[in-house]
């Protein structure tokens, strides 16, 4: 049986509802993953943030010396100095944990 990281592994690319997104700015690096709008993963310097922390935000804002009320006004894009790439699901750092990676392709 073929599963989504199988292919993932082989032909990069993403799945249509998860988009891992990379955020650089002043030597500091936040990874958020995304699921059907609702953030799923958080990784501020290296360091997986729990989800639900309270401090959760702040980690963000701190990090990346911006003023962010939530999260998803890092996504307007139109921070000054602050870099955005997509990646790809094989470059998010839960690919290996993902559990929508263990579907089965029905490719």
């Amino acid at each position: 049986m073929e599963t989504y990281r199988n292919i993932m592994e082989k032909d990069g690319g993403n799945l249509s509802w998860c988009k891992p997104v990379r955020f650089t700015r002043g030597g500091a690096t936040v990874i958020v993953a995304q699921n059907e709008g609702a953030i799923v993963g958080l990784d501020v310097n290296g360091q997986d943030v729990t989800l639900g922390n309270d401090n959760l935000i702040k980690s963000v804002a701190d990090a990346l010396e911006l003023n962010v009320d939530k999260l998803s006004d890092l996504y307007d894009y139109s921070w000054e100095g602050l870099d955005i790439d997509e990646l790809s699901c094989r470059q998010c750092p839960w690919f290996k944990t993902c559990e929508a990676m263990d579907a089965a392709y029905g490719g």
